[in-house]
């Protein structure tokens, strides 16, 4: 029997949960279970909600992780905060769920009395206005307490989602996202060898990054095995240059969904250099991220896969995710890049 492969969309208040959210995407991806998160994706579409509830729909479980901070608000909506909104979505959906509230809202909730003046709750909670605090305290009340698990350390959230994914993987109800495919039928779709590949950041005006990557058969439950090296690259004059002392080598195992054209995996990419981002230095070392590629019916040497690359969130990087595109020659790649930068100028 072939290994299933899974997908959790991850939902909480992010600034507030920085820390628990890197631990947490930090231990699927070691367990090959996609995070499906707002750090990943790119909110495609006018009425934004639709798109989160695609996401949760695509996903095979849905962690809830809640602490004091109440969140941003629907407010062309119906106010709520986006996370309960999600969580309501989850709930009406049937999602298998887990939903976990760590030690400073426990606190919270046994010092708030409902004949507290906003003053006395600001003191209670003072990183947010005394009607999120409410809210917030509101939000976990509706939660059947039966269906929570608080922790009090780092060590016992981990040990939580380890034994969550254990579950999941015992449970007949939950699909996975693994698919029997062939290679034949794969290389019908997405031909086996070696491509030119850029990424781009529209967040981060002059970031480029060039390089090859080399696509193989997969093994273990996944269709496609990728090699690649990204080295820093640079335009100036109409020309591309490349720090050959500057680069990170990456490999990940990938799922090919034919008949959609899709691709998504789980990779593992080790930097070489030291990063300066203003006050913020990006060490040399290995992190975790995920692909998730389109691929296109694309002429000979023009571009025919894009997707989007997604660090984990560490201590010193916050996610940043960039876009990827795949080429079958260097002169395509190229041309792309030299016209992407002419446009951004």
């Amino acid at each position: 029997m072939r290994k299933k492969l899974y997908t959790a969309f991850l939902s909480s208040n992010y600034s507030g949960l920085k820390n628990e959210r890197s631990i947490a995407i930090k231990k699927l991806l070691d367990a090959n279970v996609f995070p499906v998160t707002m750090e990943h994706f790119v909110i495609g579409s006018t009425d934004g909600f639709k798109d989160i509830c695609e996401l949760i729909d695509d996903s095979d479980v849905f962690i809830l992780l809640m602490g004091t901070r109440y969140g941003s608000r629907d407010e062309r909506g119906d106010n709520k905060s986006w996370t309960e909104k999600e969580f309501d979505y989850a709930r009406a959906n049937g999602k298998k769920m887990l939903i976990v509230r760590f030690a400073p809202l426990d606190a919270l909730a046994k010092s708030y009395r409902d004949d507290m003046t906003d003053e006395e709750v600001i003191a209670l909670c003072p990183d947010q206005n005394a009607d999120d605090t409410r809210a917030q305290l509101s939000f976990a009340r509706s939660i059947d307490r039966e269906m929570v698990t608080s922790v009090a350390s780092e060590t016992e959230f981990s040990d939580v989602i380890g034994r969550f994914l254990n579950t999941i993987r015992r449970d007949p109800n939950v699909a996975g996202w693994i698919r029997d495919v062939s290679l034949s039928e794969i290389e019908r779709v997405l031909p086996l060898g070696t491509y030119y590949h850029c990424h781009l950041c529209d967040t981060q005006p002059g970031y480029l990054r060039v390089g090859e990557l080399s696509i193989t058969g997969g093994d273990g439950g996944y269709n496609l095995h990728f090699e690649g090296r990204n080295y820093k690259g640079k335009v100036d004059g109409g020309k591309i240059s490349v720090n050959e002392t500057k680069y990170t080598v990456w490999n990940g195992d990938y799922v090919l969904d034919p008949a959609e054209k899709t691709l998504r995996g789980i990779y593992s990419a080790r930097k070489t250099d030291v990063d300066n981002k203003g006050e913020r230095v990006i060490k040399p070392g290995t992190r975790d991220g995920i692909h998730r590629f389109v691929i296109t019916d694309g002429e000979d040497g023009e571009c025919f896969m894009h997707g989007t690359s997604q660090d984990a969130v560490t201590e010193d990087r916050d996610g940043k995710e960039c876009n990827i595109s795949v080429f079958k020659t260097r002169e395509a790649r190229d041309k792309y890049v030299l016209k992407y930068f002419e446009d951004e100028d």
